[in-house]
């Protein structure tokens, strides 16, 4: 699990991060990006326009946070970083998940 200090909480924090940040888009997801001051921070958004099902919408959000734990500790500091989800997410494995965070990642490092 992805730890607390780790996590990106706050209405204004991901309003800038949507706002001023660069976009990657992927397969499964977006991403958006600033650079910032001490710990990279990253935030999850999976709305329910991508299934109604709040458990499919949980497993989607486990499987980021998961990619995220594992690539962090190899990767720099600085960072607040959202994933926004997309339907395309529902149909993708975790290793498969785990794979498109990874270079996802690495393009923004």
């Amino acid at each position: 699990m992805l730890a607390r200090k780790f996590i990106l909480t706050g209405e204004t924090e991901f309003a800038r991060v949507k706002q001023e940040g660069r976009v990657i888009q992927s397969e499964s997801f977006g991403t958006s990006f600033i650079k910032k001051e001490g710990l990279s921070k990253f935030g999850f958004i999976v709305s329910n326009k991508i299934s109604n099902s709040a458990v499919a919408r949980n497993r989607i959000k486990r499987a980021l946070k998961e990619a995220v734990r594992q690539t962090i500790d190899e990767k720099g500091r600085g960072l607040a970083v959202v994933f926004f989800a997309k339907p395309q997410a529902l149909r993708r494995s975790n290793e498969e998940i785990a794979n498109e965070v990874k270079r996802v990642l690495a393009k923004i490092i």
